[in-house]
């Protein structure tokens, strides 16, 4: 399709591509070298980076030897030592540093992206909630950043790329909507060690609400994975494994671990001595999230239901200050953030890990957003 403009209720402005006849797609054909290496379009220079970040030379070299962008990427999905957390990161630094180099070195591109100055790229793609918008281009959604299901990563690199190389010619913009950088405000889910919640990075007027030990969602829900070589029935078993190991209660871990029951499980965790509960609550962050992001990597038909849940931020309707909203689904003050009166450490978790395996499982992922 070709480029289409557009103007929100706001007044920001869009440039909206999608498919390789786009100047601005990773798939558009167009040569350009970086440390020696000539690649024929973006595509290529991300998957030969993702090969290379993972120490994969066989795959690195099959990409280059590739002729069409669908075999780059397909090849990219099957690098060995794939690390999801890892890449999530990378990722973004390599299509920042390929779309430099394939503009610079292209005339005829560069031109096109200078012509987009004063509005944000848009990549309005119906299938990719992370790269893209979620949304096509016809779609009246597509015109509102409000109602995007997708971070639009891709175009909101290319919009800082567009302002970089002006300011090297010597017609410095200055984005007029946002003065940081709308990579990183962006990021969320994407960035592997964040634990600023969702909200601060993306907003997200859709909410999927979960609540109870039947969800897939709830720390309760049986569900076997590994992390550290130590295995876990349960989310609940390892978080509360771990807060007993960050306080030295062995006593107490050992516990948890002969425990069968989530119940229980939490009941012992309770009891740990010498918790300090401010801690707790900073170091819960981070292992809420590694827990997570082992259960539903190992658990593929959890995965799937993870999944279906893209475009919305995760909300763990619970009475719990810490982990939930503070409250039900039900209950009016639920609908808006502003109102919640918990932290919501687990549906934040949760949305990030989301979109950190949506990244490292597209296949799954497209496969649900077109059902």
């Amino acid at each position: 399709m070709a480029a289409k403009h557009a103007e929100d209720s706001s007044g920001e402005k869009f440039t909206l591509f999608f498919g390789i006849e786009s100047p601005f797609s990773q798939f558009h054909p167009a040569k350009f070298t970086i440390n020696g290496i000539t690649y024929s379009c973006a595509e290529q220079y991300m998957m030969h980076q993702k090969a290379v970040e993972f120490k994969d030379s066989e795959s690195a070299e099959l990409i280059l030897e590739a002729k069409e962008p669908r075999k780059m990427k397909a090849q990219g999905k099957k690098v060995a030592n794939f690390d999801p957390v890892v890449w999530s990161k990378r990722s973004v630094e390599v299509v920042r540093e390929g779309n430099i180099a394939k503009f610079s070195q292209n005339p005829h591109l560069l031109e096109k992206l200078f012509a987009t100055k004063g509005t944000t790229l848009v990549e309005a793609s119906p299938r990719d909630c992370l790269w893209g918008i979620g949304l096509g281009a016809k779609n009246p959604k597509a015109q509102d950043r409000r109602n995007w299901r997708g971070k639009n990563l891709l175009g909101n690199i290319l919009t800082e790329v567009c302002c970089e190389l002006l300011e090297k010619k010597g017609a410095a913009v200055i984005p007029e909507k946002e003065e940081e950088s709308v990579v990183v405000k962006r990021l969320s889910a994407s960035e592997a060690k964040t634990t600023e919640p969702a909200e601060k990075i993306q907003k997200m007027d859709t909410f999927f609400y979960f609540e109870g030990k039947d969800s897939p969602f709830s720390l309760f829900h049986p569900s076997e994975f590994t992390v550290d070589g130590v295995k876990y029935s349960c989310g609940e078993q390892y978080m509360m494994h771990q807060k007993a190991l960050e306080f030295q209660d062995k006593a107490t871990a050992k516990k948890i671990m002969c425990e069968t029951e989530p119940i229980k499980m939490k009941k012992i965790g309770d009891k740990i001595s010498r918790a300090d509960k401010d801690r707790w609550i900073s170091k819960c962050k981070d292992v809420v999230h590694k827990g997570n992001l082992a259960k539903f990597e190992q658990n593929k038909q959890l995965r799937k239901e993870l999944f279906r849940t893209h475009g919305a931020q995760i909300a763990n309707a619970s009475q719990d200050p810490i982990l939930g909203i503070g409250f039900g689904a039900s209950n009016k003050k639920a609908k808006q953030r502003s109102t919640w009166t918990g932290m919501n450490i687990l549906g934040d978790a949760l949305t990030q890990v989301r979109d950190i395996l949506m990244e490292g499982h597209l296949d799954e992922a497209d496969e649900l957003k077109t059902d």
